[in-house]
């Protein structure tokens, strides 16, 4: 569940970006030849296929952009601001680059003037994404309780490490991993800062788990065999930790 998740709330890696662009525009080019076919004979393939990247890739990238802006920025009228400016400039990428690639169809500013209209349904569904994913990033209005993370890992103490995932913590303990809903800060807060110390902005370890510490590669392997980069803001923090 909370891998697909975060489908919808953290930025795809740009490989995945790039399989899901071409899955996408393989559907969208698929669906354009059929349309085709059904109404006017046998269609250019060429032309499907720049009709599907129009139609997607501006769309993808918007969606891609407006995660990161719902992780990323603080404010809410920033923040809404800053999606409603990544929204008009997919339009106007759309509605350019269809200007470019179908001159005949239309003068440049009829064109882009229809664009508007035309892509107005993609606009909402990626308004509309955006906002399932302003939702779902949202941290919890109230902070977790002591015992919250005593539930989680029954001896705090055999905890290994703590990482930031967006919203989420990752919580090492016991031989596995699990995931809790709340903020790292908001996990550092439960913990012994006498055995819990922060070494970047996303791992917190637990200094009895140290295994080597590397100064110089400012490096840290655990006994579980993890291995972490300590922040420059950090490295004070880590070199007590010997």
């Amino acid at each position: 569940m909370n891998a697909h998740l975060d489908l919808l709330t953290k930025p795809l890696a740009p490989r995945q970006s790039a399989i899901l662009g071409l899955v996408l525009v393989a559907a969208a080019a698929s669906y354009c030849v059929l349309h085709e076919l059904l109404f006017y004979g046998f269609p250019s393939l060429s032309s499907a296929l720049a009709w599907a990247a129009i139609s997607v890739l501006p769309w993808l990238a918007a969606f891609e952009c407006n995660k990161y802006v719902v992780a990323k920025v603080a404010g809410s009228r920033v923040r809404a601001g800053a999606i409603l400016l990544v929204l008009l400039l997919a339009l106007f990428a759309s509605g350019i680059t269809e200007s470019l690639l179908f001159p005949d169809e239309a003068r440049f500013m009829q064109m882009a003037g229809w664009h508007v209209v035309a892509d107005l349904p993609e606009t909402a569904i990626v308004a509309l994404l955006t906002l399932i994913a302003s939702v779902l990033s949202a941290p919890s209005t109230n902070a977790p309780a002591q015992h919250d993370l005593a539930e989680l890992a029954p001896d705090p103490a055999r905890i290994l490490w703590l990482k930031s995932a967006g919203n989420y913590v990752e919580i090492a303990a016991h031989g596995r991993t699990q995931i809790k809903r709340m903020t790292l800060r908001q996990a550092q807060a439960m913990l012994d800062p006498a055995k819990f110390v922060r070494i970047s902005r996303s791992v917190i370890i637990n200094r009895e788990a140290l295994a080597q510490y590397e100064p110089r590669r400012a490096l840290i392997r655990l006994s579980d065999g993890s291995e972490y980069k300590i922040g420059n803001a950090y490295r004070s923090k880590a070199a007590a930790l010997v």
